[in-house]
C-alpha cells in the first residue's frame, strides 16, 4: 500500500486498518473513536487528521459530512468492505462512488464502486 517505514502517517494508517480488521474500530467512525483511544502514533489532532487523509487518498475510507440543524456539521468516515475482508490484501486502491448535490453543491458519499448492499 505505502511504505510504513519511511513515512510515519502510513505507519499510523496501516495501524487504524489493523483496528478495523480487528474490530477495535468500527465503521461508520468519527475522528474522536480515534482520539479518544490514545492508540501508538495517533495522540494528536494533527496526526490522525494526516492519517485519515491518506487513507482517504488511497481509498480505504471515505469522509461523508453531516450538516446538523443545531451547530456544526459532524464528520463519520465510511470504510471500504476490503479492509474487512480478504480482499484487502490487493494491492489495487479501492475507487469511491460519489453523487453530486445540486442543492448543497457538495460531494456527497454514496458508497464504493463494485459493492453492493
Amino acid at each position: 500500500m505505502y511504505s510504513a517505514s519511511t513515512n510515519p502517517a502510513a505507519a499510523n494508517a496501516t495501524a487504524i486498518l489493523r483496528k478495523l480488521r480487528s474490530d477495535k474500530l468500527l465503521s461508520p467512525f468519527k475522528y474522536r473513536d480515534i482520539y479518544g483511544q490514545k492508540w501508538s502514533g495517533l495522540t494528536t489532532g494533527q496526526t490522525i487528521i494526516a492519517t485519515l487523509g491518506l487513507l482517504q487518498t488511497y481509498g480505504w475510507i471515505q469522509e461523508d459530512v453531516i450538516k446538523s440543524v443545531t451547530g456544526r456539521p459532524s464528520i463519520i468516515y465510511h470504510v471500504h468492505p476490503w479492509v474487512c475482508s480478504d480482499a484487502s490484501t490487493q494491492t489495487t486502491p479501492p475507487t469511491i462512488l460519489k453523487r453530486h448535490t445540486h442543492k448543497t453543491h457538495r460531494t456527497t458519499f454514496v458508497g464504493f464502486v463494485g459493492v453492493s448492499g
